[in-house]
């Protein structure tokens, strides 16, 4: 330590890198208000937020956008995405 009370720590701090998650998580009551405020079209900002989150995580190939406007075909395999990377952490879900 140092006499001088207000001089600055001399320690170095370790930057913590943000850890990435793979998926854009809500709450169900939000997501109901914000879909029925914005007459559903916040299923398509989640359904992009998801897809866009999942790809930076791991890196993958895809069209967010595109997923994002035909999520009718891709809801189901945005869910089996989560359910794998519940398994593995050891979880259960029952969907």
């Amino acid at each position: 330590m140092s006499d001088n009370l207000y001089a600055p720590s001399q320690t170095e701090l370790a930057i913590a890198s943000e850890v990435q998650r793979p998926f854009y998580v809500v709450s169900r009551t939000k997501f109901l208000t914000l879909f029925l405020l914005t007459f559903g079209f916040y299923r398509l900002y989640w359904a992009y937020k998801n897809w866009q989150q999942f790809k930076q995580a791991t890196g993958q190939e895809m069209w967010p956008i595109a997923r994002a406007l035909f999520a009718i075909f891709c809801t189901h395999a945005l869910y089996r995405e989560a359910d794998t990377k519940i398994k593995a952490s050891g979880r259960t879900f029952d969907w």
